[in-house]
């Protein structure tokens, strides 16, 4: 029997052990998400800057443009000037037709090269028309999923309605640009054919376009680099979206078990107004009522009796002398003279709630407190009171410690217990004792043990009991229960779990009673 009961102890242990491993671990998964949205946003800033840099760039460029149409004019005003000096030069030109007949070929010549020159950067042009049109329908698109994702994700619009006006701005800034370079096209246009005689300069300009024409390449591959990263935060939108659907899910559950609670109180508080009257009424024909605590005292008594929820809390209680502290002493492995100890005594010494946790580090004595309660029926706490005074509607079960027989207050705590639902348990002390006052009532007298002698008097003193109990309990119209007859002596032992005591009765049971009961009150969906 003791090593089922090792069993019992090592699989609750385990199963605590168990359920605090899972809740570390729901905490470590919760750190993570936290720490992954935390990167997620210093990601997003990161983006924001790389855009502000972005719209830098473009002002630059936009200034770059109007530098380089000033200059397009002032190589206008001095083409002018120098085509007034033509016009003089081209009188004495005349008189040299030979002359000019090489030179009108030649410029034929370079007429056809402007001309192809000139249908060569119409092409390019209009090949970047089209690219900066097919960018803006790119952006559209953007635009328009991200009005999709900003539907599905209503605390995250507006910051992405900015990016789709940032895309917007950016759009527009792309149709200035375009047209910018139109007004370049026609002011190269003019230039082919007023200048005839600036091959250099428009080689040059050539080279120029070109270049830009591979600064353009390479703002679209940033553009489609761009649609890529906007495409990966479109979908972490939507990662984001999933979790704050399932926080609203988790948030709608909070609520309705709000909801539930408040129901719960409103229920309560109707009872509590009918228990209310009901008791009225009992006073008015001198039954004494039956109180039911408010939330207020059930918060109070769990705060001033150090209540915690991960922990097993018994209490001990009975008549005044009934051995309460003793067996408090027994089932810590104490006995009553070591240091440690409840105070013991022939008169009531408890006077106020004594809190001892199990010295055992080891599960499920670890989380177990006992507490040891004044003695009930004394001039201080009358009987119908001491339920409700001394807070035992917070315990996850309470023993009725029993000298000689079952009392009026033992009844008043055992039916309180019933109507609260907490495990109750009747348990007989000092079964030893009372076995030798039997055998001292069979005429046995002498000071050594005789085993013949000692049975019969074991067994009677548990018939005895047993009907006693059985009887008063039936009286006072209450279930039938086991009445456990217990020895403190071997009750000891079995904690110490230094021998098998050999005239054990119901020690065994009692422990493994009082942890199952424990257990299935706090995991009541575990078997």
């Amino acid at each position: 029997m003791g090593a089922n009961t090792s069993v019992i102890l090592a699989s609750l242990g385990t199963f605590h052990i168990e359920h605090q491993r899972r809740v570390e671990e729901e905490d470590r998964r919760r750190h993570d998400d936290h720490q992954r949205w935390l990167r997620e946003e210093a990601e997003r800033e990161r983006e924001q800057k790389r855009n502000e840099e972005e719209r830098r760039r473009n002002e630059e460029e936009r200034k770059r443009n109007e530098e380089e149409k000033r200059r397009i004019e002032e190589e206008r005003k001095r083409f002018e000037a120098e085509k007034k000096r033509e016009k003089e030069a081209e009188e004495k030109r005349k008189k040299e037709d030979e002359t000019r007949k090489k030179e009108d070929e030649t410029r034929r010549k370079e007429e056809e090269t402007r001309k192809k020159e000139a249908e060569a950067v119409k092409k390019r042009n209009d090949d970047e028309k089209k690219k900066n049109e097919e960018q803006k329908r790119k952006n559209e698109e953007q635009r328009r999923r991200t009005e999709e994702e900003t539907k599905a994700n209503e605390e995250r619009k507006r910051k992405l309605e900015e990016e789709a006006k940032a895309n917007e701005e950016k759009e527009r800034r792309l149709e200035e640009e375009a047209k910018a370079n139109e007004e370049i096209k026609r002011n190269l246009e003019e230039e082919a054919k007023a200048n005839e005689e600036k091959e250099r300069k428009l080689e040059e300009e050539a080279k120029a376009n070109k270049e830009k024409e591979r600064k353009l390449e390479e703002e679209a591959k940033a553009n489609e680099e761009k649609e890529i990263k906007l495409e990966i935060e479109a979908r972490a939108n939507e990662e984001r979206g999933k979790k704050l659907e399932e926080e609203e899910m988790k948030i709608r559950k909070e609520i309705e078990a709000a909801e539930e609670k408040s129901r719960a109180d409103m229920e309560a508080r109707k009872l509590a107004e009918d228990e209310s009257a009901r008791c009225k009424l009992d006073l008015d024909q001198g039954i004494q009522p039956v109180k039911w605590p408010t939330q207020e005292e059930f918060d109070s008594v769990r705060e001033r009796l150090d209540y915690r929820e991960d922990y097993f809390h018994f209490a001990i209680t009975g008549t005044a002398g009934s051995g309460k502290s003793s067996l408090i002493n027994a089932f810590r492995g104490f006995k009553n003279s070591e240091a440690g100890a409840a105070p013991v005594g022939v008169t009531e010494t408890t006077q106020e709630i004594g809190r001892y946790p199990d010295p055992d580090n080891t599960p499920p004595r670890a989380w177990t407190v006992w507490f040891d309660v004044p003695g009930a029926g004394t001039i201080k706490i009358p009987d119908w009171q001491y339920f409700n005074e001394q807070g035992l509607f917070i315990f996850d079960l309470v023993i009725v410690a029993v000298d000689a027989r079952l009392t009026k207050i033992d009844i008043s705590i055992l039916e309180n217990c019933r109507r609260f639902k907490i495990p109750s348990f009747i348990v007989r002390s000092k079964a030893n004792q009372h076995i030798k006052n039997v055998m001292q009532d069979m005429g046995y007298d002498s000071d050594d043990d005789d085993p013949e002698v000692r049975t019969r008097a074991r067994m009677e003193f548990i018939r005895d009991t047993r009907r006693s109990f059985d009887s008063v309990l039936r009286e006072a119209s209450l279930p039938s229960q086991k009445t456990y007859i217990v020895s403190n002596t071997a009750i000891c032992a079995l904690i110490k779990a230094q021998r098998m005591p050999k005239d054990i009765i119901d020690e065994v049971d009692l422990i493994k009673d009082l942890l199952l009961a424990a257990h299935r009150r706090h995991y009541p969906d575990q078997t």
